[in-house]
């Protein structure tokens, strides 16, 4: 299932959620919208000898090594998509 949402509506979300904890902003408050999260980095585990430890099916295992912060333009014209499948869909 994919969701998608537009920049505006996305903004009126926040702005509800806002003045629902007593902040009051307006949707044409905000100028520059920038998203910012935090994204992992992947490294394969190693053996002491160097060479990748495998899962039982042949595959490398990995494992988060860090986290780098990554920051994106949320523009008037950006779409917020959000793909999910519900438990009992195969």
């Amino acid at each position: 299932m994919q969701i998608t949402l537009w920049q505006s509506e996305v903004m009126e979300a926040i702005t509800a959620h806002l003045k629902k904890n007593k902040v009051e902003f307006k949707v044409d408050d905000f100028d520059d919208v920038w998203i910012e999260f935090q994204e992992p980095v992947w490294r394969e585990k190693k053996h002491k000898n160097g060479k990748p430890i495998l899962n039982k099916f042949g595959y490398p295992e990995r494992e988060i090594e860090k986290y780098e912060t990554v920051s994106h333009s949320f523009s008037e014209d950006a779409e917020f998509r959000i793909y999910t499948h519900f438990v009992d869909e195969d």
